[in-house]
């Protein structure tokens, strides 16, 4: 499998957010979140994916990764029905803290997402000093290129920057399993990403790592 390395950032729009849900209204967000992704997914033509999953330590956190060709389909998502039944749910108090919403533009050619289930995915946030930002890139596709083309667990490896925060990039990664994962942190690939890391020190911040499985 081939997988052409792209380095800038002209492809479809990603959303990755976090959610903290009062345990007591788990069920009626359930419901309303899936909803809202399968209508998504149903009567958007221009959605890519919807992913809800739940966080494989903390109860009741969790996360979304969606993808729209553009930005103006995602500003049309949030004109649906079935948005606004999620943003009228969103209203009554139903979270611990506030969600936490990045938005993202990707690096790769629009393509539909399955849903899959189960899948053991991670978003990751990386915000880096502007001097590195080019090594930075080579480093992070060259470890893209490789999970997409070599291993045979990895279902998805998309990354993305910020549409507002100049280098602030966001990941979605999904594997088949726990154990899928943990064979990509033993590749090739992954461990030159980890000597970039260790030799350039390149973040701003630590880097923010959410760990989940998919729900349905």
């Amino acid at each position: 499998m081939s997988l052409k390395r792209i380095l800038s950032f002209s492809g479809p729009i990603g959303v990755s957010v976090k959610i903290c849900v009062q345990p007591k209204r788990r069920e009626e967000f359930l419901r309303v979140i899936l909803a809202d992704a399968a209508q998504t997914l149903k009567m958007e033509p221009d959605s890519l994916q919807f992913t809800v999953g739940e966080d494989i330590e903390i109860p009741n956190q969790f996360y979304f990764h969606e993808q729209y060709k553009s930005m103006q389909d995602f500003e049309y998502h949030k004109t649906t029905s079935h948005f606004m039944e999620w943003k009228d749910f969103c209203g009554t108090d139903p979270f611990i803290t506030n969600p936490v919403v990045h938005i993202f533009q990707c690096n790769h050619e629009p393509v539909d997402v399955p849903q899959r289930h189960p899948a053991f995915c991670l978003n990751v946030e990386l915000c880096i000093k502007p001097n590195v930002r080019d090594e930075f890139l080579n480093a992070m596709v060259d470890n893209q290129v490789g999970a997409r083309t070599t291993e045979s667990k990895c279902m998805q490896f998309d990354f993305g920057e910020s549409v507002d925060n100049p280098n602030s990039f966001y990941l979605h990664e999904q594997y088949t399993d726990k154990e899928g994962f943990e064979a990509h942190t033993k590749s090739p690939h992954f461990l030159a990403w980890q000597e970039f890391i260790a030799t350039k020190e390149p973040f701003t911040i630590p880097h923010v790592k959410s760990v989940y499985q998919t729900v349905e």
